[in-house]
């Protein structure tokens, strides 16, 4: 519930207070008195778009405040814990105060800055919670909306905890088929490059490449690049070792000093030793050179050969779009594919499964919402019917539309097109609220509605701009009535020119404006009883107040 609105320099008000009462407040003064600035800075308060050409003409800010009381309010509870302004366990806050500031000079924050209980947040979060604490409904309001319906039916069937758990079964179903999708399409492609993909795995299977052969190679044909300065070294030491032949003379040098070795009592032994040990290096050098030799004589066939598998190796990299080393990490990819076939066989009747159980749940609950909002669109219908006579549309006949839509175009809001119909006149057929409606009619018809809705609705309070635009002495007097009836379940202000309506009020704001010499002010009063005769005999008169007025202002004051 609103409990006060203060504005401080705000197009032509400089400084306003404003203390809300519980029930029926009425807001009436001339034409261009400013009553619409009140709208326009509880709107600023509570997140609107904000613009420096609503601060007042001097001034080089604009503040608005709004208070609100929200004990046992679950709903805004919630959003606050949600965004960290109170904590887990605290206590239930009773009021929160919307305060929006809107600068000539940006600061770093910006031209505009919101605060809730002083601390500072984002315009949109102003805007969430004066969405769940206070609606504003002009002349044509939601009615002209389509869209509107659905939320109107659920809020009067009192359906928002199963919408939540549609929504979230919707989401899940959602999920669940596109994963079943993408595991068909997968399946499908894979299936139609069955037999390309073998065809490659056999290619790669024929090339058998290994991980790190490609280096490998590299490395080995680097290592034969060297070996003709290897032959060359081989010709010309077996040369020197060959001619003469070494080992025929250290064999012969030490045959001759055996001869003598045992007349010289073991003076040529050491010598004789060094011989037999220089012929057994000479002997071991010439075997190593042979097998060096033989090696070497197979050097161009292994050089073709490595180069022929990098020639292979490189070719099938570019086939494949891959590097080389690639080549084996694609070969396991493709065996991986071919043998997943089955398996994925098996999970796509398990993605089928889990898409099937997931839409019958949702069909389920959705058709449950679909009952319930058949159900609330009797009642709805009846309470609506009620109260039209009352509103002077005697021959109107109003129905709530419940149409089941095809599956393609099921939401998270379930299964059906919501519509409100209605015949303004006998003779008519019924046709949608939104496009047979004058504007008189409409409000009417929106009143009605909110009058059925009022015991069911979420929000505390509720502001009507004009609703009584168009139409005059009894219905205006219905009109009353009815926003009396509604405000004894939310707070209701009403902004009026009809003084039937404005003597229906439990508390009467007259809006006015005073020449201040420099600049024209708008100041808001609350009215005595006294006052509220002299301003509903303005409103019955005009400017000269006769006595005629004055009695049929007491008289509209003394029926209440």
């Amino acid at each position: 519930m609103l409990l006060s609105l203060s504005i401080k320099d705000l197009v032509l008000i400089d400084t306003l207070h404003l203390t809300v009462e519980p029930g029926l407040s009425v807001l009436t003064g001339e034409t261009g008195a400013g009553k619409s600035i009140l709208l326009d800075a509880l709107g600023l308060a509570l997140g609107m778009r904000g613009d420096v050409s609503l601060i007042r003409q001097g001034a080089e800010q604009a503040i608005v405040s709004a208070e609100f009381y929200i004990k046992d309010n679950a709903h805004i509870t919630q959003i606050l814990l949600d965004h960290g302004l109170i904590d887990e366990g605290a206590g239930p806050a009773e009021t929160l105060v919307f305060r929006r500031i809107v600068s000539r000079v940006a600061s770093a924050s910006g031209r505009s800055r919101a605060f809730i209980n002083d601390q500072m947040v984002s315009v949109g979060l102003l805007r969430l919670l004066g969405d769940a604490l206070l609606e504003i409904h002009g002349q044509f309001d939601r009615l002209l909306d389509p869209a509107s319906y659905r939320l109107l039916l659920d809020e009067f069937a009192k359906v928002q905890e199963i919408r939540q758990t549609i929504r979230q079964s919707f989401h899940a179903w959602q999920q669940a088929h596109n994963q079943w999708q993408e595991a068909e399409n997968n399946l499908t492609l894979l299936r139609q490059n069955e037999d390309f993909l073998k065809h490659q795995l056999a290619e790669l299977k024929k090339l058998n490449p290994v991980l790190g052969e490609e280096e490998n190679l590299l490395r080995e044909r680097e290592s034969l690049a060297h070996v003709g300065k290897l032959s060359g070294a081989i010709r010309e030491g077996t040369g020197h070792l060959q001619t003469p032949s070494i080992e025929s003379a250290l064999h012969a040098a030490a045959k001759s000093f055996q001869k003598v070795q045992g007349l010289v009592e073991g003076k040529i032994d050491a010598v004789i030793g060094a011989l037999e040990r220089a012929l057994t290096e000479v002997v071991e050098a010439n075997a190593q050179i042979q097998e060096i030799a033989d090696q070497l004589a197979d050097h161009p066939r292994r050089l073709q050969e490595i180069d022929e598998r990098l020639y292979a190796l490189r070719a099938a990299a570019r086939k494949y779009g891959v590097m080389g080393d690639a080549l084996n990490e694609l070969q396991q990819k493709l065996t991986d594919q071919l043998s997943s076939l089955d398996q994925s066989t098996d999970l796509l009747a398990n993605y089928h499964r889990a898409a099937t159980m997931a839409r019958a749940k949702y069909h389920q609950e959705a058709t449950g919402l679909h009952v319930c909002r058949m159900e609330a669109a009797q009642t709805l219908e009846q309470a609506v019917m009620a109260e039209l006579p009352s509103l002077k549309l005697p021959q109107a006949q109003f129905k709530v539309q419940v149409t089941e839509l095809p599956e393609a175009q099921w939401s998270e809001f379930g299964l059906d097109r919501i519509d409100f119909m209605v015949v303004m006149n006998k003779g008519q057929e019924y046709c949608s609220l939104s496009k047979s409606a004058s504007g008189g009619e409409l409000a009417r018809f929106m009143l009605a509605l909110k009058v059925a809705l009022a015991s069911r609705s979420s929000i505390p309070t509720i502001i009507f701009d004009e609703i009584d635009t168009g139409v005059g002495g009894a219905v205006a007097a219905a009109i009353g009535e009815r926003l009396t009836k509604l405000s004894t379940h939310v707070q209701v202000m009403a902004i009026t020119h009809s003084p039937q309506l404005a003597a229906c009020a439990t508390t009467h704001f007259l809006v006015f404006k005073q020449d201040q010499g420099t600049f024209m002010r708008t100041s808001v009063r609350c009215l005595s009883q006294d006052e509220r005769q002299d301003e509903l005999a303005r409103m019955l008169s005009g400017a000269e107040i006769t006595v005629e007025a004055r009695a049929a202002a007491q008289s509209l004051l003394s029926a209440r």
